[in-house]
């Protein structure tokens, strides 16, 4: 199913509202987070995400409850994938389509595994690659974006009901978005129930293919880094140019998927999804990881993953704006924004400590992009950037709230969230050999864009020697319930 055909089905569950006797919907949607399955379930799921004002007298709610969609381990099914003291890929391929947040091109992206040692590397594949279905060489392939079930008369009839059940919340004074009455009142059923019907079981790992004599590949490494760019990262090699990358190599990277073949056919720009990191870390999390062998062995032990522990203090700074980091122990990863401009946004830090936190899906993965004003979206546009660009896939400052407070995710910190997934995926360019790319120490950045983070990574890899490398240590092991 594509995007568009998403929206006739939205339009028959109008018509059923309609018939039911409620005169006024309207729809929020974003057609710019392309074919992904999570984002065709939550348009389907929210019908209406913009109401007519409540009544006069409903009670103001004072913030919205964080809304990342967190199921319980129990009612998930799937393994979170962490990184491991050796080299991993992912188990299966998926692909995932949508529209480029700056450029407003359809592109199709599709991950492969891929042998230890390759890192992760980009390769441009011929039009209808991906784009008719799929290629025959990838057997059960979980193609998120194409084929969606369309709604059956029992789901329709279930999203009418709790869409119904949700107006009479409203007229009881609830002020939230359905998005938010929908978790607090049904949580993962819905969620849990959309991924365990994308999970189609295959009997072995999917192996490995290298990059063919034929193709240009683009390895995603800082000496392809496209300089002075504020706004995205954008690789370039020969005639390979690939932009956007930041969220797609920040949940691999932080999910631990240390070598991956990345397959892109159509437009240049990796799809925006939903502005967030979210669409790409729950494809990870469907198909799995597996051990990365060394091309033509894959019955040795696998290669031992390896990451840096630098000894000294790193800093860049520009302005107000700074990236350091500090020897540490542990890997931490700290961001800050301090907008004045945006009192909704403010100041706010949020630190995250991958061994210790909870996982990269739950709490960093699902921040959006944002702007700090209208003003910035419209001259960003005359500048002809964000041509993909829709209220859905960003979060927009209107002084002391947020343009569409039903999207938000984490009413307190969402920004600096996000600027973990730009810090991560940037910091990803450091990998070499498929070893881990994030030094193990204290990274903190401050109003940092995307030029200053590349500008930090080359400091920091400047910094870093053959000595400083050590082996990387096995997850913590799950603490057993108490009883």
């Amino acid at each position: 199913m594509y995007v568009w055909e998403a929206y006739i089905e939205l339009e028959k569950v109008l018509e059923s509202l309609k018939e039911r006797g409620i005169g006024h919907v309207v729809i929020s949607g974003n057609p710019g987070l392309g074919k992904s399955w999570f984002a065709i379930y939550m348009l389907i799921g929210k019908v209406a995400a913009a109401q007519e004002a409540p009544s006069e007298t409903a009670t103001k709610k004072q913030r919205p409850p964080d809304i990342a969609g967190r199921p319980k381990a129990d009612d998930f099914d799937y393994p979170m994938p962490v990184g491991r003291e050796y080299q991993q890929t992912v188990k299966r391929s998926f692909t995932l389509g949508g529209i480029g947040l700056h450029s407003g091109d359809f592109a199709s992206v599709r991950v492969r595994p891929a042998f230890a040692g390759e890192g992760k590397y980009f390769v441009r594949v011929p039009f209808g690659t991906l784009q008719r279905g799929g290629s025959p060489e990838v057997e059960n392939e979980i193609i998120v974006h194409e084929r969606l079930r369309a709604m059956s008369a029992e789901d329709e009839d279930t999203t009418v009901r709790r869409f119904i059940e949700f107006l009479s919340a409203q007229d009881e004074g609830y002020e939230g978005s359905y998005e938010e009455w929908h978790w607090d009142t049904y949580g993962s059923e819905a969620l849990t129930a959309a991924v365990r019907r994308l999970n189609r079981p295959k009997p072995e790992p999917e192996q490995p293919v290298g990059p063919r004599p034929s193709e240009g590949v683009l390895q995603a490494s800082l000496d392809n880094v496209v300089e002075g760019q504020h706004m995205l990262t954008s690789l370039s090699s020969g005639n390979i140019h690939v932009h956007s990358v930041e969220s797609l190599l920040s949940a691999l990277e932080c999910c631990g998927v240390d070598n991956a073949r990345i397959e892109i056919e159509g437009g240049e720009e990796v799809p925006v999804v939903d502005g967030s990191a979210m669409g790409w870390a729950i494809n990870i999390v469907v198909v799995g990881l597996q051990p990365a062998h060394a091309a033509g062995d894959n019955t040795a032990e696998p290669q031992p993953r390896r990451a840096h522990k630098p000894s000294e203090v790193v800093t860049v700074q520009e302005g107000d704006a700074f990236v350091s980091f500090y020897p540490g122990d542990v890997l931490k990863v700290t961001c800050g924004v301090d907008c004045s401009a945006a009192p909704i946004i403010g100041k706010q830090w949020y630190s995250w400590v991958p061994d210790v936190d909870e996982h990269y899906r739950w709490i960093i993965a699902p921040a959006r992009t944002f702007y700090t004003s209208l003003e910035e979206v419209y001259e960003l546009r005359s500048r002809g950037l964000i041509k993909g660009g829709t209220i859905g896939a960003a979060l927009i400052a209107y002084g002391s709230d947020w343009y569409e407070e039903g999207i938000v995710r984490f009413y307190d910190d969402e920004p600096a969230r996000h600027k973990i997934v730009d810090l991560t995926g940037d910091l990803a360019l450091l990998s070499e050999n498929g070893n881990r790319s994030l030094p193990i120490g204290h990274i903190i950045a401050h109003n940092a864009d995307h030029a200053l983070h590349v500008k930090f990574a080359k400091a920091l890899r400047e910094a870093c020697s053959a000595d400083d490398m050590v082996d990387v240590q096995p997850p913590p092991e799950e603490e057993e319930p108490s009883t």
